[in-house]
């Protein structure tokens, strides 16, 4: 019996999916139904069972969950017992995340927090401009977000140096068209921004609202296909004439994962990327999150 199981359980009591609580824990679906399974397999015994409701508690899963929760609060008082011998040893790094751009740094930094155990932090999760504002009210100490370049989000950007945050540049992602290899654009010798605009549009993940206002303004575009798994979005690219938009950088690991029958389409005059910053006060930077910085400078890349 793992703990992670048992705040599981605690957790599927709260959000009554699967999904939910794969989202909160920053963990896949599976891995989570493999988690329950093993501990009823362990257990002998049915904890949960599926409704049109979601997730429902057996009687012998309620029995479980109360003795679980008392061990996850015994858990969290020996942590807090931990925190208090160690506070006035180890300082505290407050550090603030976006939370859909920033997950696999994230799952990064619990890695590197538990190793090093000079290293204390204190993450939290919140919009882009919370982030900022709480930064400068001196709740953070530094917040990682993914950013577009100035001229897409001017007014975050003026934020930053209105309140001179300094920042550094942990990733970089050069945003692309892409398409099936025997799409006609490919036989192009040089591409324009006009060439692209002829054809029809598949977006995936949040961040393309940002070119939703280039396609929709323009008449000779046909339409827009959202398709938010990304298995069904690249597979769609494959058996159309549809262009779609990926991060450069992982056009490789797409292409040997769906066939290589994808390829980037280069736009002359067209630039977009995404940076993933790191910001902070210089003033009142102190040396564990000066460290915790050129760590992430290391594994972010």
């Amino acid at each position: 019996m793992r703990l992670l199981q048992l705040q599981i359980l605690s957790m599927l009591k709260k959000e009554h999916s699967l999904v939910n609580v794969a989202k909160k824990l920053f963990i896949s679906q599976p891995s989570i139904s493999t988690a329950l399974k093993e501990l009823e397999q362990e257990l002998g015994c049915s904890l949960l069972e599926r409704t049109n409701r979601g997730m429902k508690f057996t009687s012998t899963g309620k029995e479980i969950l109360q003795q679980a929760r008392i061990i996850l609060d015994e858990c969290e008082n020996i942590r807090k017992e931990c925190q208090k011998s160690t506070e006035n040893t180890i300082p505290k790094i407050r550090l603030g995340l976006e939370p859909d751009a920033t997950k696999e740094l994230y799952a990064q930094l619990l890695v590197l927090a538990e190793k090093n155990k000079k290293i204390d932090l204190e993450s939290s999760f919140d919009s882009r401009d919370n982030l900022i504002a709480k930064l400068c009210d001196d709740k953070l100490d530094a917040c990682i977000m993914s950013i577009a370049q100035k001229e897409y989000e001017p007014s975050l950007w003026k934020l930053i140096t209105e309140h001179a945050l300094s920042f550094d540049i942990l990733a970089r992602q050069e945003i692309c068209f892409i398409s099936s290899e025997n799409h006609p654009l490919q036989e192009k010798a040089s591409l324009f921004l006009e060439d692209i605009l002829q054809y029809s549009f598949a977006l995936t993940e949040r961040r393309d609202k940002y070119f939703m206002d280039l396609f929709e303004d323009t008449a000779k575009n046909k339409y827009v296909t959202y398709i938010h798994d990304p298995e069904s979005y690249f597979t769609f690219l494959q058996h159309t004439d549809t262009v779609g938009i990926c991060a450069c950088h992982k056009t490789a690991q797409y292409n040997a994962r769906y066939g290589n029958n994808l390829k980037p389409l280069f736009v002359q005059d067209f630039t977009f990327c995404y940076l993933t910053i790191c910001c902070y006060h210089e003033i009142k930077t102190n040396n564990p999150l000066i460290k915790l910085l050129k760590t992430l400078k290391k594994i972010a890349r």
